[in-house]
């Protein structure tokens, strides 16, 4: 009977060649064995892209969190920093303030926003231009 790590050991060339004989033999017989070792190339090839960004001081799980844990916490973030500010916004339209001092704030607040925004840009269009961003540190 050719168990779950034999078929694994098979298809990663790791059996002596009676071994590989013998489950090639249980192939030709087993229809189940056959798609086992098929849901096998499966996984094998799905790790094998997962890994594919992985450096040598890597693991996978640490790529497999990159790809996945890390946008949707992004997502989540910016989600709140909206319902937030749209609630700020909201609370500070209704308010009971003068008027001067909600133009006043406003000018504040937008004049910071577009500076801030300004930075990013400008940080954006260096790093495309950077003839050293392809050297690892």
């Amino acid at each position: 009977m050719i168990g779950h790590d034999e078929l694994m050991a098979y298809l990663d060339g790791e059996l002596a060649p009676d071994r590989v004989r013998a489950v090639e033999e249980a192939l030709e017989r087993s229809t189940e064995l056959k798609r086992e070792l098929m849901v096998f190339r499966a996984m094998k090839t799905d790790l094998r892209e997962v890994g594919a960004g992985v450096t040598r001081t890597e693991s996978v799980w640490t790529a497999v969190n990159r790809r996945l844990t890390r946008p949707v916490g992004w997502v989540l973030l910016v989600a709140g920093i909206a319902v937030w500010v749209a609630y700020g916004v909201y609370t500070y339209l209704t308010g009971g303030y003068a008027l001067w001092e909600k133009v006043a704030l406003s000018a504040v607040i937008i004049g910071m926003a577009i500076l801030l925004l300004s930075a990013f840009v400008d940080r954006y269009q260096d790093l495309k231009t950077d003839p050293y961003k392809e050297i690892e540190r």
